[in-house]
């Protein structure tokens, strides 16, 4: 269940869905894109129907519906991904049902970081979020987390806790592309806002003279156009929100990967799917000097960290990669190494199948 992600979203439908779909099981995917029934990959996809209107009136109304829905399914398991839907899978939870709260992302900490909340309201409101998330956290059957780090923070009021990472699936990235056949490019994929840095990556690629493929969508308007007035923008080319076949066409191309993500509190201990994407297309890794991150890139030679801040820094970087070929297709080679061995959707497919027989 999802009133927040897109029907196709990779965590929840490619990955979730699929795995436990070809693990035998029956599965329903209930979303919130009044776009018509479908089955895909062994998957039913229904979307619950609702008028648009504030953000307010939206949440109570796909609530109520679907809440509706998931009873009328009546089904052995059910697992929910947004924080919206808590007091869904508390009363589905009341109603006798067997419940999985998945959570994302840090929500309490994440809040400090929200531009659209005062300032002066943040302490407050993630105080309150983090006690309410926690009072039906424990009454539900388990917690599946997206990193270690959320996971450890379940794990201090909740035993039932699983951390089940958004790694990349090894057969998705296809690594015949040959090196030679690449572009001078780099890419960074994901959400495109200030907190993200692009703004100094669009510098330090127009530095570089090198071009840099964005993938995603922006956070306003008024920051589109803020990007668009850099000088380095030039060297930009901008594919929007991209499916999967786009995605990869452009790691294919590319001879580098950027996920220099500024300090927020959040940031730090994430593990970012595009981290471990680039690593899936062999490319090299760009990212911010995070301890945790440092440990993962620059402990197994699968890139370079910087100071996110650093425009000439990450400018460095993409220059070495782009135009030291030979170096490039050694740390790339060595990320694709580390997800073949360990960081491999494969791997947590099973550990997440396991945890749903064992429900």
């Amino acid at each position: 269940m999802t009133s927040v992600h897109p029907r196709y979203d990779v965590r929840i439908f490619l990955k979730e869905c699929v795995s436990l779909s070809d693990s035998g099981y029956d599965v329903s995917l209930l979303c919130a894109d009044n776009n018509a029934f479908e089955e895909k990959n062994g998957v039913k996809i229904i979307s619950v129907y609702f008028k648009q209107g504030s953000r307010i009136s939206r949440i109570f109304n796909v609530r109520r519906i679907m809440l509706k829905k998931a009873l009328e399914l009546d089904a052995d398991i059910y697992h929910f991904h947004d924080p919206e839907l808590l007091p869904v899978g508390y009363k589905l939870k009341k109603c006798g049902k067997k419940v999985i709260y998945d959570a994302h992302e840090d929500v309490p900490r994440q809040i400090y970081n929200k531009p659209w909340i005062p300032k002066y309201l943040r302490m407050i409101i993630s105080w309150s979020f983090e006690r309410y998330e926690n009072y039906i956290v424990r009454r539900l059957d388990h917690v599946v987390t997206a990193t270690p780090h959320i996971a450890e923070r379940f794990q201090k009021i909740f035993k039932k806790v699983t951390a089940i990472s958004n790694y990349p699936t090894l057969a998705e990235f296809d690594q015949r592309i040959s090196w030679s056949k690449k572009d001078n490019e780099c890419c960074y994929i994901g959400g495109l806002t200030r907190n993200r840095g692009i703004i100094q990556i669009v510098e330090a690629a127009g530095l570089a003279k090198v071009r840099l493929n964005l993938c995603g969508k922006y956070e306003s308007e008024n920051f589109e156009e803020e990007i668009r007035a850099l000088p380095g923008y030039k060297y930009v080319k901008y594919y929007g929100l991209s499916d999967r076949n786009t995605v990869k066409e452009v790691l294919s191309k590319c001879k580098a990967g950027l996920v220099t993500l500024l300090p927020a509190v959040n940031y730090t201990v994430s593990m970012p799917v595009k981290m471990f994407e680039y690593m899936a297309a062999g490319i090299p890794v760009i990212s911010s000097d995070f301890p945790l991150w440092k440990r993962i890139i620059e402990d197994n030679n699968c890139g370079i960290c910087v100071n996110p801040y650093d425009v000439n820094a990450i400018y460095n970087a993409i220059q070495y990669f782009v135009f030291n070929e030979k170096d490039a297709k050694i740390t790339g080679k060595n990320g694709r190494r580390l997800v073949e061995n360990e960081m491999n959707w494969e791997g947590q497919a099973k550990k997440f199948v396991s945890l749903c027989n064992n429900i």
